[in-house]
C-alpha cells in the first residue's frame, strides 16, 4: 500500500422540492403530475412545519399567475378537525377557497398554535390576476404517515376544480302516480 486512501464517490444530494434531503431536513415539498388531478408530497418533522410548508407549496404553485407587487396584509385562519391528517386537509382546503374567493396565493404561513383537534395560523399572499385552477385537497386514509421517527409524510392530491354545467339542474320533482284516476 502506498498510503492513499481512497474515498467512495460522492453523489450529489437528493433533492425534494426545493430542499435538500438529509438528516436534520426541515419542510419540503414537490409537484408530481398525474392524469386527473396534481399530487403534492409534503414532509416535515411536524403537523406544524406540513401546514406551513403546504401553504407556501401552494403559494408556489399558484405564483405564476401572481401580479408582481407587495404582500397583501396577514389574515388569521383557523381550522378545527379531528386528527392530525383531517386538520392538514381542511387547511389546504381554507387556503384553496380564499385563493379562489379573494384572487390570492399564499406566500408567508407562520402557525401560531396547533392541535390534533386544529390550529390558528396567519398567512398573507399577492393577488392573482386570473382565478386559480386547483380544485380540493384530499389526503387519502394511507398517505399521511411518520417517516421511522423522522418527522411526517403527507401525499395530498390536488383535484381539478368540476366543470360548471351551462344549464343548472334543479332539484327534481316526481309526480306522485295514483292508482285508478
Amino acid at each position: 500500500m502506498n498510503g492513499t486512501v481512497k474515498l467512495a464517490p460522492r453523489h450529489p444530494p437528493a433533492t425534494w422540492g426545493r430542499m435538500t434531503m438529509c438528516e436534520a431536513m426541515g419542510a419540503s415539498h414537490a409537484f408530481l403530475e398525474q392524469p386527473g388531478g396534481l399530487r403534492l408530497l409534503l414532509r416535515g418533522q411536524s403537523l406544524d412545519d406540513l401546514v406551513a410548508e403546504g401553504g407556501r407549496a401552494l403559494g408556489d404553485r399558484l405564483c405564476g399567475q401572481a401580479r408582481r407587487g407587495p404582500f397583501g396584509p396577514w389574515i388569521d385562519v383557523e381550522v378545527h378537525a379531528t386528527g392530525q391528517k383531517a386538520v392538514l386537509a381542511d387547511w389546504l382546503n381554507r387556503l384553496l377557497y380564499l385563493a379562489g374567493r379573494d384572487r390570492w396565493a399564499p406566500v408567508q404561513c407562520q402557525v401560531l398554535t396547533s392541535t390534533k383537534d386544529g390550529l390558528r395560523a396567519r398567512v398573507r399572499g399577492v393577488a392573482l390576476g386570473d382565478r386559480p385552477c386547483l380544485g380540493k385537497a384530499l389526503i387519502g386514509p394511507k398517505s399521511f404517515r411518520t417517516r421511522g421517527g423522522r418527522g411526517l409524510q403527507a401525499e395530498v392530491i390536488l383535484q381539478p376544480p368540476r366543470a360548471r354545467s351551462r344549464h343548472r339542474a334543479g332539484p327534481r320533482k316526481h309526480a306522485a302516480g295514483t292508482k285508478g284516476h
